[in-house]
């Protein structure tokens, strides 16, 4: 036995629904388009910026890298002890200069005493200024090695940033196409359920205007 469903529609709510689908549907295409367009944009600067990087040897990078730091930081502390150095012999110069002001008197009893201990302080000040100057002298010859071995690694630290900075605009690229790409896939499939949506409320519209 058969029964007949009645059908109900609201013809208002059904042009105003098919209106505000259409609108929605009609924005989404054109943000797809955009969407589409601008991931085009990012393909050339992908492979831009993935040919660079083909041309950069990265692992030479990173070990002339740490290098220089290594070099850098070595430079930095021997010139550091150099300048102490210097400080020391030039104290101990002034000492010495003053000592050497000393005048020794043969007929002087308390002089003579007195001049053996100004003999003494002027020979340690002479060994210690030797030791020093000695130290001076190993610190210089590392301090030239060191040097000569940091110019000879040229702008390491200028290639490392560009490569950082190619890197970073990589990614940036890497992530900017992945990102609209997932909004082109949501938004398509919007669009898909749009027109179903769309198809299913003309044709309640159309089967309203049969029942009329």
């Amino acid at each position: 036995k058969l029964y007949k469903i009645d059908e109900h529609y609201d013809i208002e709510e059904l042009q105003t629904l098919q209106r505000t689908l259409t609108i929605e549907k009609e924005e989404l295409e054109k943000q797809l388009k955009e969407d589409k367009e601008y991931k085009e944009t990012l393909r050339p600067l992908y492979n831009e910026y993935h040919t660079k990087l083909a041309e950069i040897d990265e692992e030479q990078i990173k070990i002339d890298y740490e290098d220089w730091k290594t070099l850098t930081s070595d430079v930095t502390e021997v010139t550091n002890q150099m300048k102490i150095i210097e400080s020391q012999i030039k104290s101990f110069e002034h000492h010495k200069a003053d000592l050497d002001k000393f005048q020794y008197d043969k007929d002087c009893e308390y002089c003579i005493g007195n001049g053996k201990e100004q003999i003494y302080e002027q020979e340690k000040i002479q060994s210690k200024l030797k030791e020093l100057e000695d130290d001076y002298s190993s610190l210089k010859g590392t301090h030239t090695l060191r040097s000569y071995a940091l110019e000879k690694l040229g702008d390491v630290e200028e290639q490392k940033e560009e490569y950082d900075r190619f890197q970073d605009e990589l990614n940036m690229v890497q992530h900017g196409a992945v990102k609209v790409g997932g909004r082109i896939d949501s938004t398509r499939a919007r669009v898909e359920h749009l027109v179903s949506e769309i198809s299913n409320t003309k044709t309640k519209i159309d089967r309203y205007y049969q029942l009329e």
